[in-house]
């Protein structure tokens, strides 16, 4: 049977199609038919409405992520990579070695070849050694015990290999022209990286089929105006193609526009190179044997220099969305093509074309991949999740709730289980505050560790706080009917939760969402102060608890707020109410700098007309250190 991709936007990525449909068969793409010629045939229909349909994303320098990285040479390593870069879109890639003793980098050879024909997610399309034959003064975080020249008797068994598809190299170094020459006849591909290559080396190397630069500007010699050096070369070289970190530290945004703008979207390789810490918290890694400390998502070893990055294929190209002001269509290639076309793939994967291979992306409006097939197979759905680990996780929310338990009572184990049963049954998240009781809520979106804001409310009327939160209040509370109104207003449905918090308890408001939200299946947890228990009828079951801040913002952080599990913020047709809901199965960063912007255009008051009920909302974010700490 046949898988038909209906109603999406297909990016091939060469051309936008609208009104197509992508008909996966087997491992290979079997057609792209505009929907007037579609035949209906035993095929299985997939809604792909509102989103883009592309090609996989390709990663071909990626050292690690989740906890794993390619040189524990494990099963358990690669595999759990894989995972990890599917959930991101990455369909194909190549586990990257680091500078290492010869044994360390066989052995981890060995184990990616061992893991080949059973591997499972996103598909090993070959090996990229970085190093070991680099040039010490620009080693990075390359260990320099390990630098050596290139010898032929430890390196003809590498390019031999089937697997060793690309090899970063210091042109200078003894030996490496060689090792260039001998590489072209088994078809491998190499860069220039942690060199000092001047721009005659690179010339030479060039010559000889050098054609990538490894993460450019970063451990390489940079651009003198007399002196063009390596990254000169690689600029203005039309055969190297520049492979880029677009995370916002290695290089700075106007950098990256600059490579753009001087290679082309046709010579320009985003990369991720990431390591062991990617998709985790900050704290104390490992890599290559050293110590990695990761603080605010950048990586470093002691000396100071960056250490691979905790970036993803995916947030490159949202990140370079936000440095260029290039549309998706645009960066696209970038990651899946022109990769490709780098490695000599093109026309099997990064496109879009009857038979090539199906590996194919659903992204969303906010560029989050929701549907993943790697080789015609579904791979990765967003809504997917895994209940052993939730499981896992919930053992460990106990004792963090420990604490809280003593004053709380029992309302907290309940609500914990509602919220744990909700996520493991893939039910929605929902938070409604109203005025200052709302405060809660977004303090709990602004601390998130990994935060999206989808559909951020920009509109007519939007600017200074002129109404005040006791004018709103009443307004609303005049509206007959306003309950139902919000929630025919959100995706909220029965069986979803929704966290209704009244800090003040003398709100009508709330009491009356609550009631048009059990009338709709809806499990409602109120939050509230203690005084607000004496004005609530519990027997009316209109609650299914009531826990009072701040402890209960502690316990939703420690419930909801962990990296696995980012919170997601969204606004209704109407500007009247804050939507959370979790998905589950993914991390999102966002730049500190751009979530602060952001959060300051939407602290404002969003005003209506008479035609939406004339309703408005205060929407501020809280950044207090001492808000509800945990």
């Amino acid at each position: 049977m046949s898988i038909s991709l209906v109603g999406g936007t297909i990016l091939t990525p060469l051309e936008q199609l609208t009104e197509h449909t992508l008909i996966i068969k087997g491992d290979d793409i079997s057609a792209v038919v505009p929907d007037h010629l579609l035949e209906e045939t035993d095929t299985q229909r997939i809604d792909a409405s509102g989103l883009w349909v592309t090609p996989g994303l390709i990663d071909i320098h990626t050292h690690g992520a989740d906890g794993h990285d390619t040189m524990d040479a494990t099963p358990e390593a690669m595999d759990g990579l894989a995972e990890f870069l599917t959930r991101h879109g990455v369909t194909s890639y190549l586990p990257t070695t680091i500078t290492a003793s010869r044994q360390k980098i066989q052995s981890a050879i060995n184990n990616i070849e061992s893991l080949i024909p059973g591997a499972k997610g996103a598909r090993i399309a070959g090996i990229h050694l970085e190093g070991p034959y680099l040039n010490p003064a620009h080693r990075g975080a390359q260990t320099e015990a390990f630098i050596r020249k290139a010898d032929p008797e430890e390196y003809l068994a590498w390019i031999e290999h089937k697997l060793v598809k690309l090899m970063t190299v210091a042109p200078e170094i003894d030996g490496v022209m060689e090792l260039i020459d001998a590489g072209q006849r088994h078809g491998l591909e190499f860069a220039v990286g942690h060199s000092g290559a001047t721009y005659d080396v690179m010339q030479a190397a060039a010559d000889r089929g050098l054609r990538q630069a490894t993460h450019t500007f970063n451990g390489m010699l940079g651009i003198h105006h007399r002196r063009p050096g390596t990254a000169g070369s690689v600029l203005t070289d039309d055969r190297i193609y520049a492979q880029v970190i677009a995370d916002g530290v290695h290089l700075h945004p106007a950098i990256i526009q600059l490579i753009i703008k001087a290679k082309g979207i046709n010579k320009t390789i985003l990369i991720s190179d990431s390591m062991r810490a990617t998709g985790l918290e900050d704290g104390e890694y490992d890599l290559g044997g050293q110590l990695v400390r990761v603080e605010r998502s950048i990586a470093r070893i002691p000396s100071g220099s960056l250490a691979g990055s905790t970036l993803t294929l995916d947030a490159a190209i949202r990140n370079t969305m936000d440095f260029t002001s290039l549309p998706f269509k645009d960066v696209l290639p970038m990651a899946t093509s022109v990769p490709a076309e780098a490695m000599g793939w093109n026309g099997q994967v990064g496109v879009l074309k009857p038979g090539a291979i199906a590996d194919v992306v659903c992204f969303d409006a906010d560029i989050v991949p929701r549907l993943v097939f790697v080789a015609g197979e579904l791979i990765y759905e967003e809504t997917i999740i895994m209940k052993s680990f939730f499981e896992e996780y919930l053992d460990g929310v106990i004792g963090l709730l420990q604490k809280i338990r003593d004053e709380e009572g029992p309302v907290v184990n309940e609500a914990a289980k509602i919220l744990a049963d909700a996520i493991v049954n893939g039910k929605r998240i929902f938070g409604f505050g109203c005025t200052h009781s709302s405060l809660p809520i977004q303090d709990l979106v602004y601390r998130a560790g990994g935060l999206m804001l989808i559909n951020p409310i920009y509109g007519p009327g939007i600017g200074s706080l002129e109404v005040q939160p006791a004018t709103i209040t009443s307004a609303m509370e005049r509206l007959p009917g306003f309950a139902d109104v919000i929630l025919d207003n959100t995706p909220i449905e029965e069986g979803d939760v929704l966290i209704l918090v009244s800090v003040s308890g003398r709100n009508a408001v709330p009491i009356e969402m609550a009631q048009s939200a059990k009338n709709r299946g809806i499990t409602v947890i109120g939050v509230t102060s203690r005084e607000y228990t004496e004005n609530v009828d519990m027997n009316s079951q209109m609650w299914c608890s009531i826990i009072k801040p701040p402890r209960v913002m502690q316990f939703l952080r420690r419930m909801i707020c962990l990296k696995s599990f980012p919170l997601h913020l969204a606004s209704p047709a109407m500007p009247c109410y804050m939507h959370l809901f979790l998905r589950p199965s993914r991390n999102v960063s966002l730049e500190v700098s751009h979530l602060q912007s952001t959060l300051l255009q939407m602290s404002t008051v969003a005003k209506s007309g008479t035609k939406s009920y004339g309703m408005s909302m205060a929407i501020a974010f809280s950044t207090c250190d001492d808000a509800c700490d945990a």
